[in-house]
């Protein structure tokens, strides 16, 4: 053993770590490469998954829309004459009532 000053512990390794790689966890993984094959497969899946969204979307939108303009047109269908006005001033015959307590 080397000799140390008595002020530093002694380094020793543990008895679990002697064989274990603690840097392997870190190393880079290489990645499993597709073809240009697979990569084409996975584009047209995709694109075709995106197509879909957009016409649903597209459909939905529509739907609201139509919603939207027989709303509209039942507004204007359904417009109310204006009310006549209730206002009657009060003639000179009448008294104007009175609280009895």
């Amino acid at each position: 053993m080397p000799q140390t000053s008595s002020n530093q512990p002694q380094l020793v390794t543990r008895a679990k770590n002697a064989t274990t790689h603690p840097g392997e966890p870190d190393v880079v993984v290489k990645r499993k490469r597709r073809t240009k094959a697979q990569i084409e497969a996975d584009n047209k899946a995709a694109a075709e998954v995106k197509a879909a969204e957009e016409a649903k979307r597209q459909t939905g939108m529509k739907k609201i829309a139509d919603l939207e303009k027989t709303i509209d047109e039942d507004d204007l269908n359904d417009v109310m004459p204006k009310p006549k006005a209730t206002y009657r001033p009060p003639s000179t015959n009448e008294q104007p009532p009175t609280h009895s307590p």
